[in-house]
């Protein structure tokens, strides 16, 4: 939070406390860092407003009962934050981080997609059921997890349709 000063027309100052919006933040678009509520649908619609750039977690637990959609063109890739933040579940998820979702809306095998960047995130699926932590679908490139651990999946990287 910061603080800007405006003068009146009479020299007095005022003081108008403005919230520090960070449109990268997950937080920002709905996210739980408790681990209380389903956090999916805002850190899907963080990925979405910040396409071509990067999100960023705060510190804390979110809960996530559905699958992350990573971007599928190069153009559109995001570089993702996650400052030491977990991931939680107690759903039945075929795959957490799901690359190139938009992959489905073109047949061109030859129109390769590209991953995002991923860094600093835990994820924990003691209480649910993930087979794969982070899926990249056939025909990607550019797959970089860096300094993240996976807990209770079938998969922790799964790369390709079989």
């Amino acid at each position: 939070m910061f603080i800007i000063e405006m003068s009146t027309s009479d020299d007095l100052v005022a003081e108008k406390i403005v919230s520090n919006y960070d449109k990268h933040n997950v937080l920002n678009y709905g996210a739980d860092p408790t681990g209380t509520n389903d956090s999916a649908s805002a850190i899907n619609a963080c990925i979405q407003a910040n396409k071509g750039g990067s999100i960023s977690f705060a510190e804390g637990v979110y809960k996530v009962q559905s699958a992350i959609n990573l971007p599928f063109a190069d153009s559109e890739k995001v570089s993702i934050d996650g400052n030491g933040a977990k991931i939680i579940t107690t759903a039945t998820i075929d795959s957490l981080f799901v690359g190139g979702a938009d992959r489905a809306l073109t047949t061109d095998r030859n129109n390769v997609g590209f991953m995002s960047y991923i860094k600093d995130l835990k994820i924990d699926c003691s209480n649910g059921s993930v087979t794969n932590a982070f899926y990249n679908m056939q025909g990607f490139k550019d797959w970089h997890i860096i300094n993240c651990t996976t807990y209770r999946t079938t998969n922790g990287v799964k790369i390709g349709d079989s």
